[in-house]
């Protein structure tokens, strides 16, 4: 497999754990680099539940990223992803910018409403399974079918034991539980009217 060269221009932006660069030679996709130990930790976790993703076919999965396996860069190990991004290539916008411009937010609000309740019942539904769910991990894309949202990371099960790969009530359980620590998070996180009153309806 030929190596890909990743470079500065490529870098789309720096986490705690990875680095990601767009795909030099697919506009569609990104190239996740892991720089620490941390890291490691996280992409394990992500690969485990990538897996058991597999084995329940019958689950809607596309508001996460499609993941394309592994490849050889001059950076080291690279991880495929979709990028997630506008039809003309820009970043898409996260409940971190709308809540940063509460304006923004008040002019959208009924829309972002609708898509949140409707991010709720999909997690239920299709029972996915997340570390938790922060205003930087819910990117709000647009397509020709109007509005999507799409979580971004922090897939699979915190536990050495993942029960809730095993129990479905568990599962459940943990989407509520994430749910409700995500409204209070963006209160404490962002104390204006604007995004309390936002948070309160979406509970």
């Amino acid at each position: 497999m030929e190596k890909i060269v990743l470079d500065e221009k490529n870098l789309i932006g720096v986490g705690c754990h990875k680095k990601c660069y767009r795909h030099p030679l697919d506009s569609q996709k990104c190239v996740e680099i892991i720089y620490n130990k941390e890291g490691l930790k996280d992409i394990s976790r992500e690969l485990r539940y990538r897996h058991y993703m597999t084995e329940h076919p019958n689950f809607d999965y596309s508001m996460l990223p499609g993941y394309y396996g592994e490849t050889e860069t001059n950076l080291g190990k690279g991880y495929v992803y979709e990028l997630i991004a506008q039809p003309d290539g820009s970043p898409c916008p996260t409940f971190r910018d709308y809540f940063q411009n509460t304006e923004l937010l008040k002019k959208e609000e009924e829309l972002l409403i609708k898509l949140m309740w409707q991010l709720k019942q999909d997690m239920l539904k299709n029972e996915i399974i997340t570390m938790n769910i922060t205003e930087e991990n819910i990117a709000v894309q647009t397509t020709t079918n109007g509005k999507r949202i799409r979580l971004l990371s922090d897939l699979g099960s915190s536990f050495f034991l993942p029960t809730d790969y095993w129990f479905r009530n568990v599962r459940l359980n943990r989407i509520k539980r994430h749910w409700e620590k995500m409204c209070n998070k963006f209160i404490e996180l962002f104390p204006s009217p604007e995004v309390k009153e936002f948070t309160e309806k979406i509970r």
